[in-house]
């Protein structure tokens, strides 16, 4: 089956928490059948417990979001709330230092 393309590393994209997990929460990025994973670590820069979850990210939350890794052969997509303001989109880590730690 094609999940169709992937993102690009590092790009920004609005999406939509599809569903909430004890490890974090899946999204749909806008314009991708490929969902992707908002781990825990990447939802707040203060440490965030598995309860704490639904406090931050509904289902069906319309939140902005930075791809910090793209695994090919997989065809998982690693993403970041932290790193981006919720408020307009504006990427929080422009030379992608942070995303490139966060992602390895």
């Amino acid at each position: 089956r094609d999940e169709g393309p992937l993102p690009e590393l590092f790009s920004i994209h609005r999406a939509e928490v599809a569903k909430l997990e004890s490890f974090g929460a899946f999204c749909k990025l806008s314009g991708f059948r490929k969902q992707g994973l908002l781990h825990i670590s990447q939802l707040s820069n203060s440490r965030v417990e598995a309860e704490d979850i639904p406090h931050i990210v509904a289902v069906g939350d319309d939140i902005f979001v930075k791809v910090i890794s793209v695994d090919e052969a997989a065809g998982k997509i690693s993403l970041s709330m932290k790193l981006v303001s919720q408020g307009d989109g504006h990427d929080l880590d422009p030379t992608h230092a942070e995303a490139q730690a966060e992602g390895e």
